[in-house]
């Protein structure tokens, strides 16, 4: 972008240096300013075309295509989302995500003081030794059964105690489990100091971009508090609104256009159309899946979809990008001998491609398609120049 704006600003100046065609002479300035259409011819050297990737193509016939224009707003894909909210109460001690963070699944988010968790992890500690007791009472009473030194009800009895040990311990286990410490975690705590009993490490779920957080360093949070809001906003949801009598001229898998309010287009599917209606508009909900790779869409702005609905042919047509906007008139350039001249034109229907010419130039002019921007900037600038040096 950076790149193309300077050179936007060197084929500017360039032409501001060089002006509108050939420089008038005295005499023609004492005549009232005389070639006007040379005048507003704008030269571009050979560099400066390929500076802008200049291109010209031929008007003549096509097909307009009818669009339905929809309202719509850019939305999470919740599909792509978590919320991420605590499985133990506590304090939270230290962040580790800010918003707009990057996060890898299993990342750290923040770190909690929690005395339930602590709580639960003793009574694990507590039920595995117990067990361990359990079960070497158990493996004894059976080497003396089978020596006949211990009879069926003592060994039956230390039986019944290991495994009542097993359960419990498997209950503290799932509570753990439960509380948001992984299997790996749960090994781990025989060998674990006391100093780290209740630490509670909020870990991310999914890889994505932090887009909501609720928490400040030293808040007291109950146990399912969210504190996070996770996605990944490379695959979007956009949402339009769509009125029932006109369902018959959509589905799923059809493409759309979406435009924001700055006029960036987007091509989109289809990717569900509501089976119900929404109770306060009354509206069926088409759902579009938007490409969002670099970030520029941004959750909850407003756009307009437009879908195709039909088609109509026409005897003149231009790309929509040869039609630019001059001194609050539509205008498209037009290659006459080394130059080119701006020829106001009449418009008719568009579409997200093409516009209708109902006057102005013929079929089979040609006209400039892409470069056209950037000669509006350089005929505004040279008029402008023109202007300041013709105070009368």
């Amino acid at each position: 972008m950076k790149k193309y704006a300077l050179l936007l600003i060197s084929l500017i100046l360039s032409l501001a240096m060089v002006g509108c065609g050939p420089s008038a002479s005295p005499k023609a300035e004492e005549a009232g300013h005389g070639h006007e259409g040379e005048e507003n011819l704008l030269e571009l050297t050979s560099q400066q075309r390929a500076q802008i990737g200049l291109s010209v193509e031929k008007a003549g016939p096509g097909t307009i295509v009818k669009e339905l224009l929809l309202p719509g707003e850019v939305r999470l894909n919740e599909e792509r989302s978590a919320l991420v909210a605590l499985k133990a109460s506590g304090r939270i001690v230290r962040i580790e995500a800010s918003l707009g963070d990057s996060v890898g699944a299993g990342e750290t988010l923040a770190l909690l003081e929690s005395d339930q968790l602590a709580d639960a992890q003793a009574e694990y500690l507590e039920r595995l030794r117990s067990r361990d007791l359990s079960k070497k009472t158990f493996q004894r009473k059976e080497t003396l059964k089978s020596e006949h030194v211990a009879g069926e009800a003592e060994w039956m009895e230390a039986e019944a105690a290991y495994k009542n040990g097993e359960n419990l311990l498997e209950a503290s286990r799932r509570r753990l489990l439960l509380l948001g410490l992984s299997s790996a975690e749960i090994a781990a705590l025989s060998q674990q100091p006391p100093s780290k009993m209740g630490l509670y490490l909020l870990k991310a779920p999914i890889a994505g971009r932090v887009v909501g957080r609720e928490i400040t360093l030293g808040d007291n949070l109950e146990a399912g508090t969210t504190v996070f809001t996770l996605a990944d906003t490379s695959l979007l949801w956009v949402d339009l609104s769509l009125t029932p009598d006109l369902q018959g001229f959509v589905k799923e898998g059809d493409e759309a256009w979406i435009e924001g309010e700055d006029g960036t287009r987007e091509k989109c599917r289809i990717s569900l159309i509501s089976p119900t209606l929404d109770p306060s508009t009354r509206t069926l909900t088409l759902r579009l899946e938007l490409k969002n790779p670099k970030g520029f869409w941004k959750p909850g702005s407003y756009v307009s979809g437009s879908l195709r609905s039909g088609e109509r042919a026409v005897p003149l047509l231009v790309p929509r990008s040869s039609v630019q906007i001059l001194e609050g008139n539509p205008v498209v350039f037009v290659p006459e001998g080394h130059g080119f001249h701006a020829h106001p034109v009449v418009l008719g229907e568009r579409d997200g491609e093409h516009v209708e010419i109902l006057s102005g130039i013929a079929s089979g002019t040609s006209v400039v398609v892409r470069g056209a921007f950037e000669l509006k900037a350089a005929a505004v600038t040279s008029s402008l120049g023109s202007h300041a040096g013709h105070n009368h």
